[in-house]
């Protein structure tokens, strides 16, 4: 019983510390997101917000900063905008997975897929 008890206390202790972990990670990026300049190092904070959220099942929050990668992604006319709206659309994909909406899925990643052929 000991051993039992010890067990679930020191896995709350671990899962407790992993979202303390992750928390820190996305208050880091909310900062920076607020202070950076529109262009592909925005777009690298927010796919990166976009996954955090995911890993912490904040889906809404995630698919936010998921489509708001995109829409500034796909502003920037240099390839590496056209990388940075792949990988928001992949990202985007990913929790959509995670939610099995396979339709949305499937969508974002055939957008994805697109750009990286054009992208070579």
């Amino acid at each position: 019983m000991k051993k039992l008890l010890l067990f679930t206390i020191f896995n709350f202790a671990l899962l407790t510390f992993n979202c303390f972990a992750q928390n820190k990670t996305i208050d880091s990026l909310l900062t920076v997101v607020k202070t950076d300049n529109p262009d592909t190092n925005k777009v690298n904070h927010l796919i990166n917000l976009c996954n955090e959220y995911r890993k912490v099942q904040y889906y809404n929050a995630g698919l936010k900063y998921g489509n708001e990668a995109l829409q500034l992604a796909t502003k920037l006319t240099n390839g590496i905008g056209r990388a940075g709206a792949s990988s928001a659309y992949n990202n985007i994909g990913n929790i959509y997975y995670t939610e099995a909406n396979y339709p949305e899925v499937l969508k974002n990643y055939v957008a994805s897929l697109e750009i990286n052929e054009e992208l070579e």
